[in-house]
């Protein structure tokens, strides 16, 4: 599988999990955000990919981002902030910001000119 194919199957499977545990009452809906952020991340590397660039560094890739894809920039900081909020600080998303998160994850593959993966497995 080439690099994009890769990327895009992560993409793709993040996505998926992101859509099944975004119901009300669901234990692991906390996560979702950081499915959305690294959906987002494949779809930016897929993008990369068809530039010869591979970033392996968040930090590297964020740069990337707000070079190239300045429409994107806001929307990858946010999915990014969100998912480490959950992740390191054990702070569950608000409704609000979970519907938010899908904008972002949708503003993101926009601005990398992107389709965002089929979520039907």
């Amino acid at each position: 599988m080439s690099a994009r194919g890769t990327h895009e199957a992560a993409a793709r499977i993040n996505a998926v999990l992101a859509q099944r545990h975004d119901r009300a009452g669901s234990q692991e809906r906390p996560w979702v955000p950081t499915f959305l952020f690294y959906a987002g991340v494949q779809l930016v590397e897929c993008a990369l990919a068809d530039q010869g660039e591979h970033p392996s560094q968040h930090g590297d890739r964020e740069a990337l981002v707000a070079l190239q894809w300045r429409s994107g920039s806001a929307s990858y900081r946010q999915l990014k902030q969100l998912s480490e909020y959950w992740r390191y600080r054990g702070r569950q998303p608000s409704d609000t910001e979970l519907r938010n998160a899908w904008a972002w994850a949708q503003e993101l593959a926009a601005a990398v000119r992107e389709p965002w993966p089929e979520q039907n497995p």
